[in-house]
């Protein structure tokens, strides 16, 4: 065949080929191809794409979202821009999934943390439903990112089955702005989360042990035990005074939270001991 003829006959198959309207096609690994096509060298249009055939706002085609899924996650840590422009807008029932297809993409980056992660995370919890939350949780606290602590106290506030995740969360972020919401429950006689708010607070220490030194002296004996039980584990020498408070103030209360006290206080009492000695030998002026 002459040069001319075969360059006549490849384009008029070309464009048959490309005559063919989108909407015959179903083969799903041809439709995503021509949806990252239609964004050739520019990978935030590509993993956009990607993100409608994912999440679309209409029907969706569970064969096609699998193969695009599939290419998105694999774009690593270039899927992260156009994820964290889509992570509040996206249908409800689909933001968990966002967050997955994130964490997946996450594990194939290589180096630093891209900057948008965190902040997928962060939208997860202030615009996605109760299952987006539960997926975005972890993530914060694996990397100790306390900017989305109102958020996360407006997710409890909102549904009551997160309440246990965020407190436990509250925990491990060790943020002691979060004294106020945990002590909010620890305060309230009867409050169904008051001992786990407790021990979140004791974990997090320093200015977290301000509300259970102030439920020492409630007049509901559950409320200030529970307090007690948390400060027999976490009390400092600033919370001295008030262990010797409670165990003159209550002797009737649970003998096991008094003498968990007691051990504290008899702990405390020797670790000042020894500061002192430590400050004599040195020459030092004792505090």
């Amino acid at each position: 065949m002459k040069p001319g003829i075969t360059a006549l006959v490849c384009l008029s198959i070309f464009c048959c080929v490309s005559a063919v309207p989108a909407e015959e096609i179903t083969d799903p690994e041809q439709i995503v191809r021509q949806a990252l096509g239609a964004h050739s060298r520019d990978t935030v249009g590509q993993v956009a794409a990607l993100a409608d055939l994912i999440w679309p706002e209409g029907e969706a085609d569970p064969a096609v979202q699998a193969v695009a899924r599939q290419h998105l996650v694999g774009f690593g840590k270039n899927a992260f821009p156009a994820l964290r422009r889509k992570v509040s807008t996206i249908p409800m029932k689909y933001r968990a999934d966002l967050v997955n297809v994130a964490r997946e993409a996450y594990n194939l980056v290589i180096g630093g943390r891209p900057p948008e992660y965190l902040t997928i995370m962060y939208e997860a919890i202030w615009f996605g439903d109760r299952n987006a939350r539960l997926a975005a949780i972890p993530e914060i606290i694996r990397f100790n990112y306390t900017r989305p602590l109102i958020p996360l106290m407006d997710a409890a506030d909102e549904d009551e089955l997160l309440v246990p995740v965020v407190i436990e969360a509250m925990a491990s972020l060790q943020d002691d702005r979060a004294r106020f919401w945990l002590g909010s429950m620890v305060i309230e006689p009867g409050h169904p989360h008051q001992q786990a708010a407790a021990v979140a607070l004791a974990r997090i220490g320093k200015r977290a042990l301000v509300p259970l030194r102030d439920c020492l002296t409630s007049e509901d004996r559950p409320t200030r035990e529970n307090a007690a039980r948390a400060l027999a584990v976490s009390a400092g020498s600033a919370e001295l005074t008030f262990l010797y408070d409670y165990l003159e103030g209550f002797p009737e209360d649970d003998p096991a939270v008094l003498d968990g006290l007691r051990r504290r206080a008899q702990l405390l009492e020797r670790a000042l001991q020894q500061l002192d000695e430590e400050l004599s030998e040195s020459g030092e002026p004792e505090i």
